[in-house]
């Protein structure tokens, strides 16, 4: 399942993402696509992926994420309010406050301790950790460098094929491509 929320700056796409996010973690949705509060939501950020466009949002997110799980399961020291999500969350899992509490507490738990797969990431970081994963497939080494400045790449780019036509090896395409560039 594919969510994408697109808003203007100021609009509530953390807190929203956030709440989506938190409600993946700790329900199921089934067949008729109504939500169920899972029995256990340990492991079940597993299977969760969020994806921003900057740093900022992302550690933004991430923080909102663990401190709504804190303050809905009680464990959040000093906090007398209620989670804004609580409500919804119940509302949407169909659930008493105390079930929400019980799921929120096993899955911050789950999350903490096993965090490297807490995947709230860049859109950028996301498609490098693929191209990275099957470097192979794509056939590019493993240590390649990412470069955002489209001007040195084509710069770049251009004097790798004038190097490649001068100094490599004749072909037909080869050929083709001086002829084209030459006329």
């Amino acid at each position: 399942m594919i969510n994408i929320y697109k808003a203007s700056a100021g609009s509530g796409k953390t807190f929203t993402l956030a709440r989506e996010y938190i409600k993946l973690l700790l329900g199921r949705k089934d067949e008729s696509g109504r939500y169920h509060l899972r029995k256990s939501a340990s492991g079940s950020h597993r299977s969760v992926l969020a994806i921003t466009f900057t740093n900022k949002a992302t550690e933004e997110m991430k923080i909102r994420i663990i401190h709504e799980l804190a303050v809905i399961a009680g464990l959040e020291k000093g906090w007398t309010k209620t989670s804004p999500y609580e409500g919804d969350l119940c509302a949407a899992f169909r659930c008493t406050s105390e079930d929400l509490k019980a799921a929120a507490a096993t899955a911050l738990r789950s999350l903490l301790y096993d965090f490297n797969f807490f995947s709230v990431s860049t859109i950028d970081s996301f498609f490098q950790l693929i191209l990275r994963s099957f470097a192979r497939e794509a056939e590019v080494s493993g240590n390649y460098e990412l470069e955002l400045d489209d001007k040195g790449v084509i710069g770049m780019s251009v004097d790798k094929l004038l190097q490649d036509l001068n100094h490599g090896e004749q072909t037909a395409r080869t050929n083709y491509l001086i002829n084209w560039l030459s006329s």
